[in-house]
């Protein structure tokens, strides 16, 4: 759950953090949170590829995915994989 925490942008920043932790309190059915508590948040975080210019080439056959990997659940990976297949 920590590679969540500090992987997740946190765009709304601690009051985003606060409401968040909020309500997987009280949604958390023994009391002690899990990454399963979050899955409200986890769901709405997109798969997201980003190239950076100073890569240079990358060859025709490579799929390149920066991926957050406390944030981006399988099945957005996935269809995110698909989709670049598909393009090439």
């Amino acid at each position: 759950m920590r590679y969540f925490f500090f992987g997740y942008p946190w765009p709304g920043n601690v009051r985003e953090l606060k409401n968040v932790i909020e309500r997987a309190v009280l949604l958390s059915e023994n009391g002690e949170l899990a990454l399963s508590d979050f899955s409200t948040l986890i769901n709405s975080v997109p798969a997201v590829m980003q190239l950076n210019s100073s890569d240079g080439e990358i060859p025709e056959n490579v799929i390149r995915m920066d991926l957050n990997y406390g944030t981006t659940d399988l099945k957005k990976l996935t269809k995110h994989y698909a989709i670049q297949v598909l393009e090439k």
